[in-house]
């Protein structure tokens, strides 16, 4: 069954929490999130999650369920053995319910490989595929919005090619005003202490991991602390961005 949250949905503005465990989708979903991008592995800017996570969040939240297709940390320049292991990972994820795919590959010069990701589209059979921070470090200039626009791209999640979106904020706003088709995401670094310098009236979606650390006290050798999903950062930026929709 699903967990509805108490809060009024905004209904023209997303925010996209990332959730990497179960209690990060229960958080964001309770304090306003509307959609979820879950991953695992964070610390190394996201892997694909597991299948049953998947499952979770769908079957426990009322948000809409993208899921992060990247099978490895580091390049995100892929094998041919890489490439159709993402596929399989986009096909059995949309049979879980979700509503999109995050995904990204570059060429060995540093462009968009365009072809995987058709392959990337194919696999994702109908369901929103949106490009992650691979266009952060890509090679290609301003003409490679029209092209992902092209390649069946929906959403484009990206710091403007900076280290946080607050630096990249002019260049967010040119990609869109030269997507035609295509929602630019701004996302890394944003926070409630500075969404209001990152809101614009030209993105509808906003993504960030609102996350916290929580500490387990000692665990010998093993790691003593994780990330998840800050209920009151999560309220905050929701209730700003609620507030804009109502405007």
């Amino acid at each position: 069954m699903k967990h509805n949250s108490k809060l009024h949905r905004m209904s023209n503005i997303h925010l996209e929490i990332i959730a990497t465990n179960p209690e990060s989708c229960l958080i964001a979903n309770d304090n306003g999130a509307t959609r979820l991008e879950v991953c695992s592995a964070l610390q190394v800017g996201g892997l694909t999650p597991a299948l049953s996570l998947i499952e979770f969040a769908v079957e426990r939240t009322s948000c809409d369920i993208a899921a992060l297709i990247r099978l490895r940390e580091g390049s995100f320049v892929y094998s041919e053995e890489e490439i159709k292991i993402m596929c399989n990972d986009i096909r059995r994820s949309k049979d879980k319910g979700i509503k999109a795919v995050v995904v990204g590959a570059l060429n060995e010069d540093g462009t968009i490989d365009f072809k995987a990701l058709e392959r990337f589209v194919k696999a994702a059979n109908g369901i929103d595929v949106a490009f992650q921070r691979a266009f952060d470090v890509c090679t290609n200039g301003d003409e490679a919005i029209a092209q992902l626009e092209s390649a069946g791209c929906k959403r484009l999640l990206s710091s403007g090619k900076k280290m946080t979106c607050v630096e990249g904020i002019e260049n967010l706003k040119r990609y869109a005003s030269l997507a035609k088709t295509m929602e630019i995401m701004p996302g890394s670094g944003l926070r409630s202490s500075n969404i209001t310098q990152v809101y614009d009236e030209c993105f509808s979606s906003y993504h960030t991991s609102a996350s916290e650390i929580v500490h387990l006290g000692e665990l010998g050798v093993m790691p003593k602390e994780y990330l998840r999903a800050n209920g009151t950062e999560v309220k905050t930026i929701s209730e700003f961005l609620r507030s804009k929709s109502i405007d």
